[in-house]
């Protein structure tokens, strides 16, 4: 698989130093807690050893979740990549996962210097983009085009965008549903 991509990925080197020759490690653990335990320890070895702070990479259905229960990447750059749960056959999962895993490790160099691209381009620290919603880079650019022209921005206290009023025309819609009384005067 290294051979077959590695006309794809060598331009990124610069990015991520890939190593022709690549040892793993496999564990089997029955208890989630116990894998835990062993990647906080793995990870704050690696951020000890390092003269400088690695890029942490979380790529997970479940990133913001693993970024909380990993306490040592707290202290690392963190990129969280949002991926889809895949189904895999009961019996020949583990081939599949394996070239998953290799596939989404020898494509992470290119990944990696787009999002540092869109950083440098929409002038934002790069783990402070938003990967899973890059349309947010729009509202933004808007934002700051505002403000230069010395337009006045409205920002809405609830988690909902200000429509100048709009929004609360939703609110009525959930009145709805109620009865209403006719009062007749004629008797």
């Amino acid at each position: 698989m290294f051979n077959n991509k590695k006309a794809s990925f060598s331009k990124y080197y610069s990015t991520i130093d890939y190593k022709e020759d690549v040892a793993f490690e496999s564990h089997y653990y029955t208890d989630v807690f116990k894998i835990y335990k062993k990647l906080n320890s793995k990870i704050g070895s690696i951020s000890e050893q390092s003269a400088s702070k690695p890029l942490f990479v979380i790529q997970s259905p479940i990133s913001e979740k693993l970024s909380q229960i990993l306490r040592a990447s707290s202290n690392l750059p963190n990129l969280k990549m949002k991926v889809n749960e895949i189904q895999m056959n009961a019996l020949s999962w583990h081939s599949l996962l394996i070239k998953r895993i290799m596939n989404h490790y020898l494509s992470l160099a290119g990944w990696i210097t787009k999002m540092i691209a869109l950083s440098k381009y929409a002038n934002i620290p790069l783990c402070n983009l938003k990967v899973d919603n890059i349309a947010y880079l729009i509202d933004i650019e808007y934002a700051r085009k505002l403000i230069e022209s010395n337009i006045v921005l409205w920002w809405s206290p609830s988690t909902n965008p200000d429509y100048g009023g709009a929004e609360k025309d939703k609110m009525t819609l959930k009145f709805d549903n109620q009865h209403h009384f006719n009062i007749n005067f004629d008797q």
